[in-house]
């Protein structure tokens, strides 16, 4: 009961209203009780999906479509990227430099304009979280899975685990998930600044 008090007071003096980055992965539903009547006025409670990658569950093949090409993320790709631009990575990595040194991404290109991509929203050194996005005019043609693949190839390659989480509600990730060799969905709360 010390540190919850602690952590509340801590919280509303020194994080709430400061502009600050908040985000809580709870590891048990005793936790999950905490930030539900303490931190409810500041927090909202997403549930997540988590799944576990199994390599002998994926082809690590696949076929571009003509006049496409697979690039690795550098920083012309952070330039022309719509999503994972200069302030996602500020905000996931803290700088351009410290992403383009320790993350992971690749993109596919159509007529100059990357139409999907996949990079690493964090990296440890031995697992790498996946975020990929496909643009809306080009989604139902599997690009998806041509980058996350070309995104898992990179990280076997270097020998890191590929991670995956998404929105529990989230049908398209899901499947997306299970073609690229995830699975052993397991559910958890995550609590972020509303």
């Amino acid at each position: 009961m010390v540190f919850n008090n602690f952590l509340y007071r801590y919280f509303v003096e020194n994080v709430y209203g400061k502009e600050k980055r908040f985000t809580v992965f709870t590891p048990s539903t005793d936790w999950e009780t905490v930030f539900d009547e303490t931190f409810k006025t500041y927090v909202k409670k997403m549930t997540r999906s988590k799944y576990r990658f199994f390599p002998s569950k994926v082809h690590s093949t696949y076929s571009l479509p003509n006049s496409y090409e697979l690039k690795d993320f550098n920083a012309d790709s952070l330039r022309k990227s719509e999503n994972f631009n200069q302030s996602y990575i500020v905000e996931y990595w803290g700088s351009e430099n410290n992403f383009l040194k320790n993350g992971l991404g690749v993109c596919l290109i159509h007529k100059e304009k990357i139409i999907a991509e996949c990079v690493s929203i964090f990296h440890s050194g031995t697992i790498a979280e996946i975020d990929i996005v496909t643009n809306p005019n080009y989604r139902e043609q599997g690009l998806g899975k041509i980058v996350g693949q070309a995104f898992i190839n990179k990280c076997l390659e270097k020998n890191v685990m590929p991670a995956w989480d998404c929105d529990k509600n989230n049908k398209a990730s899901k499947a997306l998930a299970n073609k690229l060799g995830f699975s052993n969905e397991e559910d958890y709360a995550l609590y972020v600044l509303k």
